[in-house]
């Protein structure tokens, strides 16, 4: 835990930290090019080297004058340094992978949604309605499993296997969360709901990682580090740069820096990395979308673009691609301004 003169220090020195990583630009040769188009629906590492998200596409003969989206379709796609592969092309909504499996959903307008499970190439589907009635989604397992009685109105986020549940308590609530472990104990944790999102909760070798929610003028972001059976201590406190998403690699934490404005104006937004007690680095520049981390920590994948103007009818879709850094083949250089 850290100390109250340290607390105290924070402040002053996150800011000179912050400063002095907006003066340097990064180089342009960090970042790989996938030029596979990108839509902010997940992305995902199956290992070191594959990529699974939706690709974007556009196809002019589903146009439609009054819904320009129509004529977009968006692929489920694995993609590698040898090219890309496309596993599914229907309609699907909220992608997910974990553990070798994917699951994602088919809701057609008008007709019951389908929920589609499994290894790839051997998908099984079940209605969604069967799946989501009295269960709650696990994110480790990319499956449905049985809510716990009494917990109806509970914010849940089911871990691995044998892992137990972290509740985040009542919706829209005070409610202190607590670690339901699969032997019946409830071990406090100190976070909850009103400063953790489910999705902020994330897996590190046998433990997990726990995000504070972004708060606009708050010193830092708090991260625990949570031990199944045993609950959850701080880990450290990052510059807050309003993230959506931050990662631990092998090189420090990355994160995603957004300073969008109204006129469409992302100011300093871009990639950052702070290493073990130096400065942030700023690892690419633009609008930034999914950052995720490869097993290793080597590489980190995200959707970028260099503003926000993708208006897609005009071909800028196509500008907002997947980039990949490779941490450790870059680490000389990356830290060598440190």
């Amino acid at each position: 835990m850290s100390s109250p003169i340290a607390r105290r220090l924070w402040p002053a020195l996150l800011l000179a930290l912050l400063v002095g990583a907006c003066d340097r630009e990064p180089p342009k040769h960090w970042m790989t090019d996938t030029k596979v188009p990108f839509v902010d629906y997940g992305l995902f590492w199956m290992d070191n080297d594959r990529l699974l998200f939706q690709r974007m596409e556009y196809d002019a003969k589903r146009a439609d004058k009054d819904n320009p989206w129509a004529a977009f379709t968006f692929p489920l796609t694995v993609w590698s340094d040898s090219g890309e592969k496309t596993l599914a092309t229907s309609d699907l909504t909220k992608p997910c992978y974990a553990g070798g499996m994917i699951s994602y959903r088919v809701e057609p307008d008008g007709e019951e949604g389908t929920f589609f499970f499994g290894k790839p190439g051997a998908m099984a589907e079940t209605p969604l309605s069967a799946e989501e009635e009295g269960q709650v989604f696990n994110p480790f397992t990319c499956g449905f499993e049985k809510r716990p009685e009494g917990l109806d109105e509970h914010i849940l986020v089911p871990l691995r296997p044998g892992d137990g549940i972290v509740n985040l308590g009542r919706r829209r609530t005070a409610d202190p969360g607590r670690l339901m472990t699969p032997d019946g104990q409830a071990i406090p944790l100190p976070f909850s709901q009103g400063n953790v999102k489910p999705e902020g909760i994330s897996v590190d070798g046998d433990s997990y990682l726990v995000f504070a929610r972004t708060k606009r003028g708050a010193e830092c972001r708090h991260v625990w580090r949570l031990v199944p059976g045993k609950g959850a201590v701080e880990e450290i406190c990052l510059p807050e740069m309003k993230s959506s998403r931050v990662v631990k690699t092998a090189l420090g934490w990355a994160l995603d820096k957004r300073e969008y404005d109204r006129d469409g104006g992302i100011g300093d937004s871009g990639i950052f990395l702070v290493p073990p007690g130096g400065d942030p680095i700023k690892l690419a520049a633009g609008f930034t979308e999914n950052l995720a981390v490869s097993p290793n920590g080597c590489r980190l994948a995200f959707g970028q673009a260099k503003d926000l103007n993708t208006s897609c009818m005009d071909g800028t879709y196509k500008q907002k691609t997947v980039k990949v850094i490779d941490l450790c083949g870059l680490k000389g250089e990356i830290l060598a301004g440190e």
